[in-house]
């Protein structure tokens, strides 16, 4: 299943079947995004207190918009953009695409297949309670294999297995609260996979897990459902 990286500024217009388009953008001004969004979508920008976390919002999602929107041919506003209970965005029942989106501190990432993806990004900084969120969210083997490493260790490694979950969870439309639903590997020397899934040992012949620095200074991960033919593959534009 080829993941092919692709460029922000000279998006695609088709995704063989298959393949899973991947992007990444800085978020700056927000100004030529807004007259992409809805409606619904500006109203909820405009609930965001502070200036730079509504201008995120704002550009992430004309930039989605934008994407979504070339790979449609329809107009970025027109793009029927749903959400599922629980939050993950989506369209509706007959549209060929699967889509997943994340944002964090002046970036954002995103992809978009015909299987169900998911994204993650973060930037990297100390997480004063790393510790705590891996005993609260992680698995039992995943805790273990934390614990076990020395600190100055463990914050690069809890990133990998954080972004790695999320973009699992995002993929099947779950929520944090569900971070121990999942398995994936996460050491420094083992390539992404995903190991368990809501009990099924199998997981990762029917998952590929991939993750890639974006930027300097962040990391990010990504989940997409494998048919069962499909082989693991990755390109770079």
């Amino acid at each position: 299943m080829p993941v092919v990286y692709c460029q922000i500024d000279s998006p695609r217009r088709t995704v063989p079947n298959g393949d899973t388009h991947v992007y990444v953008a800085r978020l700056g001004d927000a100004g030529p995004f807004l007259p992409l969004l809805t409606d619904e979508e500006r109203s909820r920008a405009e609930r965001f207190r502070l200036g730079r976390v509504r201008d995120q919002f704002v550009a992430a999602r004309g930039h989605l918009r934008a994407l979504l929107g070339r790979y449609l041919g329809i107009e970025p506003r027109a793009v029927p953009v749903l959400y599922a209970d629980g939050g993950k965005p989506h369209l509706p029942e007959g549209y060929p695409l699967h889509f997943n989106i994340s944002h964090t501190e002046g970036l954002a990432v995103f992809a978009v297949g015909h299987a169900r993806v998911g994204v993650d990004v973060e930037r990297i900084r100390p997480i004063p309670d790393a510790d705590g969120l891996v005993t609260r969210f992680f698995s039992r083997r995943e805790c273990a294999q934390f614990h076990a490493l020395p600190p100055g260790k463990r914050l690069a490694a809890f990133l990998r297995a954080w972004t790695r979950k999320e973009a699992v969870l995002k993929a099947i439309g779950r929520g944090v609260q569900s971070l121990d639903c999942c398995d994936v590997t996460f050491g420094e020397d083992e390539p992404p996979a995903l190991l368990e899934l809501e009990g099924d040992r199998s997981a990762s012949s029917k998952w590929e897990l991939f993750a890639w620095e974006p930027a300097a200074g962040y990391m990010a991960a990504g989940a997409v459902e494998l048919s069962r033919h499909e082989t693991r593959d990755t390109r770079h534009d």
